[in-house]
């Protein structure tokens, strides 16, 4: 949804690769799979860029050609593994590509041609529910080893561009590839009057051409920098291009309800479904609410682009009709729905990736995603956002620059705080003088931490629940089985219980101790502390939510408790994380633990980070306390 096909897109999905990193609000995960060490000094080097050269020449309508010259140097197996081979995308109907060159090239000079024959042409960009009229041409490289240089040569061309008489390119450059000879030169006719953004490039405009414009940019890249854990888009942290003949995001807006506007018209089907929805309910919030859940609930999300399907949806009636769409399709069926009971709303482009801010320069480049604004009740939503409850957007929509198509101005999303992020979990745990034992946990979460929970237990296929639970246990279940709210039901709280047996929880008769971390977790407080790096250069994802986990264990009979550990709460700016401990009777012990971390935005500074890494350190040994016994 509103990409464009750019030059440097192979540096953006090569470091794609390297750069998986956790959100803002903690992910819930299986216990075998939370990370308990450190992000690495340097991201790895699966290859080197040692050339790419993108030459774009503009028409006076916003069509375009670019030939995009790239040679890399492949440095480990898992290098390999990417760079086998090298494609061009495009939509059939409104561009044509080609691969002119793609060979290998070993390091004694031996040069190894892909032919034309080798090429191979394939449907569609991606694995992912869609439906495309996009087209890959693919070369497959030959003979290609560690240690070898690939090279290829490519051309597109934009026929017809996706907006009419506008050219824009949105490209971000991440610093955690090495790279060598890049360059972007850009050839536009002045009767396009271009903005231009460029961060961590060199170059700009040069001299006067009689009746072009032309920029020529560069950029290298020596000494990588780490990815880190949860930081923001390099849109966002200064390393990008962005140039745009749209001269601000009113015109962007203009442009997409030009294809978009027409298709929310109320069609009989619509007013029929949107009359039975609200039957008997004059509150018009909660019609909002209705409506919401049902095109929530009931619209299958599919990735459409066919022809110009990637910028303009389809007419409402057509997506109850055939009950799937993309982001587009389900922001034009509720907005229909809501017309058809008299409540005006509007679709709102959003980055629903790690970018926040928008700039000076507007493209379109700029949004991947659509959601839908209420301005009645001042009311942003998802649709597609499946375990999303009406009136909760989930952490990526949140504290961000969006543009309001049919007001095209530009607004920005709620932050939620931490009342709105929760979870409650009580385990309790009885253990045998043989070291086995048995669990229940039950676990309670509301607003964008039921969000997870639901996407979580969605994923559990019937039957897999014992599975689940020997994975997520610690120290390890043996069998377990589970009782849970039914996620497509979107009840906050959501809400589940889980039974499960032990085996080696504990050494008895003592002295011994054990730790009071035993049974199931919803949340981990490891990464919910997101604190895993040993300095930070970059903005990154915080976010705010509470944590409650209560464990309660009843050592064997006649267990002597020797000590517990001490009460201690550390607190530091936007966190606060405590521990208690009690002993409610001779052979029973008790862990409180609380976690809450309150921010004003959902994206932190290194200079905070700087201030509150050391204090959270030590906030983590509080969860290493141990029950001492004989």
């Amino acid at each position: 949804m509103l990409s464009c096909k750019t030059a440097g897109a192979i540096l953006l999905a090569l470091t794609t690769a390297q750069a998986a990193s956790a959100q803002g609000v903690p992910v819930p995960v299986p216990y075998t799979q939370q990370s308990k060490t450190a992000a690495p000094a340097t991201t790895p080097q699966l290859f080197e860029v040692m050339r790419d050269h993108a030459d774009y020449l503009v028409g006076s309508n916003g069509g375009y050609t670019v030939k995009e010259d790239v040679v890399v140097r492949i440095l480990s197996p898992q290098g390999l593994q990417i760079m086998k081979q090298a494609a061009v995308g495009y939509m059939e109907g409104y561009q044509d590509a080609d691969i002119l060159q793609a060979y290998t090239l070993k390091p004694d000079g031996k040069r190894i041609d892909v032919t034309n024959g080798k090429y191979m042409v394939s449907m569609g960009a991606t694995t992912a529910p869609a439906f495309q009229s996009m087209k890959l041409k693919v070369a497959v490289f030959q003979n290609v080893e560690v240690g070898d240089e690939v090279g290829w040569t490519t051309t597109i061309t934009q026929h017809i561009p996706w907006f009419a008489n506008s050219f824009s390119l949105v490209l971000p450059f991440p610093n955690a590839l090495r790279q060598h000879d890049m360059q972007i030169t850009l050839t536009i006719p002045r009767s396009l009057d271009m903005h231009v953004d460029a961060a961590g490039l060199q170059g700009g405009e040069t001299p006067a051409n009689g009746s072009a414009r032309v920029w020529v940019w560069t950029r290298n890249v020596d000494a990588p920098a780490r990815v880190e854990a949860g930081q923001v888009s390099d849109l966002d942290a200064g390393n990008h291009l962005i140039v745009s003949s749209m001269p601000d995001f009113a015109s962007v807006a203009k442009a997409y309800q030009a294809g978009a506007a027409d298709k929310i018209a109320v069609a009989p089907d619509v007013q029929a479904l949107a009359d039975q929805l609200t039957t008997g309910v004059a509150d018009r919030r909660e019609q909002v609410r209705r409506l919401y859940n049902w095109v929530s609930g009931n619209i299958k999300y599919l990735n459409i682009a066919l022809g110009n399907g990637g910028i303009v949806p389809h007419q409402a009636a057509d997506v109850l009709h055939s009950r799937y769409g993309d982001c587009k399709d389900h922001a034009v069926l509720l907005q229909s729905l809501l017309l058809a009971k008299g409540i005006n709303s509007s679709s709102v482009l959003i980055n629903a990736l790690n970018s926040y801010r928008l700039g000076s320069v507007a493209a379109p480049g700029l949004f991947n995603h659509v959601i839908t604004y209420v301005p009645e009740f001042d009311l942003f939503l998802d649709s597609t956002a499946r375990f999303a409850p009406f009136g909760m957007l989930p952490f990526n929509d949140t504290d961000k620059d969006v543009l309001i198509t049919t007001t095209g101005t530009v607004a920005h999303t709620p932050v939620m705080p931490a009342s709105q992020s929760q979870v409650h979990s009580h385990s309790r745990i009885h253990l045998n003088a043989d070291g086995t034992g048995s669990g229940d946990t039950q676990f309670s979460a509301t607003g964008q931490m039921a969000i997870g929970m639901r996407g979580l237990m969605s994923t559990l296929a019937p039957g897999s629940e014992a599975d689940f639970i020997r994975n997520s246990v610690e120290p390890g279940a043996i069998d377990g089985t589970m009782n849970k709210d039914d996620p497509s039901l979107l009840l906050d709280p959501y809400q589940a219980q889980l039974h499960y047996t032990l085996a080696n929880a504990g050494t008895f008769p003592g002295p011994a101790a054990i730790s009071l971390w035993l049974g199931y977790h919803p949340f981990p407080f490891t990464l919910a502390l997101n604190n895993t790096e040993a300095t930070r250069m970059n903005v990154y994802q915080c976010g705010s939510y509470i944590i409650e986990n209560e464990t309660v264990i009843d050592l064997p009979p006649g267990t002597k408790v020797i000590s517990l550990p001490k009460n201690d709460t550390v607190a530091v700016d936007g966190y606060t994380l405590s521990a208690n401990y009690a002993q409610p009777s001779p052979a029973t012990v008790r862990q409180d633990v609380t976690l809450r971390a309150e921010h004003p935005h959902a994206t932190c500074t290194p200079a905070y980070y700087a201030s509150v890494h050391a204090k959270l350190l030590k906030a983590l040994n509080l969860l290493n306390g141990q029950v001492l016994y004989r």
